[in-house]
């Protein structure tokens, strides 16, 4: 079970972030806030670069709700864990 899917949504809202900080679990082990804008930024923009430059790699564009998660999951796949899904909050 993932931390953000335990069925009650308080504990799955913090579930989203590294245990007492307000930063967002991610592969990087980062913990600092400013540290993961700075790899966001980076990464992200390497993955852009990639989409604007490759033959395209996420299928038809149809920009519906699941071909925007798809380009979401491209571009953070190096930052975050899983599928693009719509975070759930009360």
């Amino acid at each position: 079970m993932k931390p953000w899917d335990t069925g009650d949504s308080e504990r799955d809202w913090q579930g989203y972030f590294v245990p007492g900080t307000d930063v967002l679990r991610n592969l990087l082990g980062v913990t600092d806030p400013e540290d993961l804008a700075d790899a966001e930024n980076d990464l992200v923009e390497a993955r852009t670069i990639e989409l604007r430059e490759a033959v395209w790699p996420l299928g038809p564009r149809t920009y519906s709700l699941g071909f925007l998660q798809a380009i979401h999951r491209y571009l953070f796949q190096d930052i975050y864990e899983g599928r693009a899904s719509c975070a759930r909050s009360d």
